[in-house]
């Protein structure tokens, strides 16, 4: 990790903040397809808008360290990294349409944050039309549907996250991240809280964020399987 990079450990807390909802938002989901609660995540305004506030999140974080990261990082290095991110995807499309084929996932959050990285090459040097950009996306889904501009299957996808309009809270990441007073206040916020155990495991679970996004639903899953098998 450069120097540059490591000064905003606050970043890491924030992603470290998304996971931890993302287990909560997860565990509830996986009691409610045992039946141990009744949970309407569609019509619940709640339920609705918790994971969406979450992937929020994770695409904000992205756009700040892809931001960050591209004054020591060539446009090669970031399509690399954007590809192996793209190869999980591809992994996680397959195993749920093993496990789950009426609602694997064919594009989700970690599909759009890959393919977010590449189209947002352009903008690391053109930084101040990010939020132009972005403002548009999410106006565009309330003039027309959705599906015309990026495709969507007859089934429903346990994560479904599409470009248009989740594009745009990465492109509001990478403003974000060019704004350096707002980043300094938010770094002076995290050095004066680094004595905090709370900081310190934020900050490593976002270190390892991708690793628990791949293994904690496996893991809450067989849990709540097991104890509904043998209990």
């Amino acid at each position: 990790m450069t120097k540059c990079y490591a000064r905003y450990s606050q970043i890491d807390q924030l992603r470290g903040f998304a996971i931890i909802l993302m287990i909560i938002f997860h565990f509830f989901y996986d009691l409610t397809l045992f039946g141990y609660t009744s949970i309407d995540f569609q019509q619940n305004r709640f339920w609705y808008l918790f994971p969406r506030c979450i992937v929020v999140l994770f695409l904000l974080c992205s756009g700040i360290s892809l931001q960050l990261s591209s004054s020591h990082k060539s446009v090669s290095n970031i399509i690399t990294r954007a590809l192996k991110l793209a190869l999980v995807a591809l992994l996680i499309s397959i195993s749920t349409y093993i496990l789950f084929p009426t609602r694997w996932i064919y594009f989700g959050t970690i599909h759009c944050i890959s393919l977010s990285a590449i189209l947002a090459i352009p903008f690391i040097k053109r930084i101040k039309f990010s939020p132009i950009v972005a403002i548009l996306l999410i106006i565009l889904p309330l003039i027309w549907k959705n599906t015309l501009f990026w495709p969507e299957l007859s089934h429903k996808s346990m994560d479904y996250i599409p470009i248009i309009p989740w594009f745009a809270y990465f492109l509001f990441g990478m403003y974000l991240a060019s704004i350096k007073n707002h980043l300094v206040k938010l770094n002076f916020i995290s050095s004066s809280l680094k004595t905090a155990k709370l900081n310190t495991i934020l900050e490593l679970m976002g270190k390892k964020s991708l690793w628990i996004y791949l293994l904690h639903q496996p893991i809450i899953y067989g849990i709540i399987l097991g104890i509904n098998t043998y209990f």
